[in-house]
C-alpha cells in the first residue's frame, strides 16, 4: 500500500514538472506555430489520424500533444523510480514508453477526429 502511494506522489510531482516545464517553454520562448507545423512530430501526427488543422484548430493539436507527453513520461518516470535494478528499468521503460504512446495518441487522434466531424 505504502508503494502505490508513493508511486501517486511520484507521477503527481512528473507531471506537475512537465506541464509546468511545456507551460513555461511555449509562454516565454514566443514558439512561432508556423515552425511548428514544420516539424515532422506534428506533421506525422495530423497526416495519421486525417485531421483537418483549421477545423479543429492548430493550438488545440499541440496542447493534445503536450498533455499527452506529459502523461506519458510522469507514468514513466513514476514507475521506473520504484525498481532497482538499472538494466530492467531500461527494459521496462521502453516497453512502457511504446505502449502508452501507442494508446494515448491513438485515443487523441480518434477524439479530435471525432471532434473535427461534430463540427
Amino acid at each position: 500500500m505504502n508503494k502505490i502511494i508513493w508511486f501517486f506522489i511520484d507521477f503527481a510531482i512528473f507531471l506537475v514538472f512537465f506541464l509546468s516545464f511545456y507551460y513555461l517553454y511555449f509562454k516565454y520562448k514566443k514558439v512561432d506555430y508556423n515552425s511548428l507545423k514544420k516539424t515532422d512530430y506534428i506533421r506525422s501526427f495530423i497526416v495519421k489520424y486525417d485531421l483537418n488543422v483549421k477545423k479543429i484548430g492548430f493550438k488545440r493539436i499541440v496542447k493534445t500533444i503536450i498533455i499527452n507527453n506529459s502523461i506519458i513520461l510522469s507514468f514513466t518516470g513514476a514507475l521506473v523510480t520504484s525498481i532497482k535494478n538499472y538494466y530492467v528499468k531500461i527494459g521496462v521503460s521502453f516497453v512502457v514508453l511504446f505502449i502508452l504512446i501507442y494508446v494515448f495518441y491513438e485515443i487523441s487522434g480518434r477524439y479530435l477526429k471525432s471532434k473535427e466531424d461534430d463540427k
